[in-house]
């Protein structure tokens, strides 16, 4: 009976804590970012950023996404989702992109 009595009162208070829990700020978490990389003038001087990530479909295939990009005017997307394949990019010059379809 102590054991019950202890996971009512146990659930009971988290229940209240997430109850009064609360999203943080977007524009907090930019800022606790920005300082964690050195400040907005280190951020200003990068020349090169990647980012690379996976994600689920809605009918549960896995992909998975790289965005590049270089100053002052070139990037690199690709996205791949099961057997289907999307690039683009941008070399200064031209722009060109490719699908599974060889499109």
């Amino acid at each position: 009976m102590h054991i019950c009595k202890s996971a009512l009162i146990s659930a009971a208070l988290l229940i209240a804590l997430a109850v009064n829990a609360r999203a943080q700020d977007a524009q907090k978490i930019v800022d606790q970012y920005i300082k964690a990389a050195g400040g907005s003038k280190a951020l200003s001087k990068t020349q090169t950023l990647t980012l690379e990530g996976t994600f689920h479909a809605a009918d549960g295939k896995a992909g998975t996404y790289t965005l590049t990009t270089k100053l002052p005017n070139r990037y690199y997307s690709e996205l791949l989702l099961g057997d289907t394949s999307e690039i683009e990019a941008y070399n200064g010059k031209s722009a060109w992109h490719r699908t599974t379809d060889g499109e």
